[in-house]
């Protein structure tokens, strides 16, 4: 007989942060690329140390992330629980999600329509900064609201800076950079929450008696 004891962690959970940390990855080598003026005029061994840095520090998240993926699948199987989160968390998670996409498209018209698209990464930076305090609630992970401070005061502070006279590539890439290492904090605190809460394979929680 098969006795199922209940998981360290749910499968819907694991698929959910492991979906996050894959999108943590990629859009903070996006941040990370957006950086690149940043290194206008360095050495070209420079700009590749830069490349292969943001692509070691992606890649293992977005591996990370993947592995956590199949093991939320794996543990669905195993145990017969769904693996996608509860349709009212979905629900609310994309009510978020249109509020940003929308707020990103008003902003964009606004700021390129008078002629201010140099403040475009800061007002992205606020924007997606801002989603992630209602993430931190609906997925229960405290530390997105650090996510939110940082990636917040990154444009607020690098706008102000713009509008006292910096540079703007310098602003902007300083932005960038800062938001890029802010979801790749991100994606490393979920992935060691996980690790912490369900040691090992997560099909562990299933034991025959």
């Amino acid at each position: 007989m098969n006795e199922h004891a209940a998981p360290a962690i749910p499968p819907s959970a694991l698929r959910g942060r492991g979906i996050g940390i894959v999108v943590c990855a990629i859009f903070a080598a996006l941040w990370a690329i957006w950086a690149r003026p940043l290194l206008a005029g360095t050495a070209a061994a420079w700009v590749w140390a830069a490349a292969l840095i943001v692509a070691a520090v992606s890649g293992a998240l977005l591996l990370a992330g993947a592995t956590m993926i199949r093991r939320g699948r794996r543990l669905s199987q195993a145990t017969g629980m769904g693996d996608t989160a509860p349709r009212p968390m979905r629900r609310r998670f994309m009510l978020v999600l249109v509020a940003e996409i929308v707020a990103l498209n008003i902003a964009a018209y606004f700021l390129i329509g008078h002629h201010m698209a140099q403040y475009l990464a800061p007002a992205i930076a606020v924007i997606v900064g801002l989603h992630f305090w209602p993430l931190a609630q609906i997925f229960r992970a405290p530390h997105f609201f650090t996510t939110a401070v940082v990636m917040t005061l990154a444009g607020v502070l690098g706008a102000a800076a713009m509008a006292t006279g910096s540079p703007a590539v310098t602003a902007n890439g300083i932005v960038d950079m800062v938001c890029a290492v802010a979801l790749w904090g991100t994606g490393f605190v979920s992935w060691r929450g996980l690790r912490m809460a369900a040691p090992g394979d997560a099909t562990t929680a299933i034991r025959s008696a």
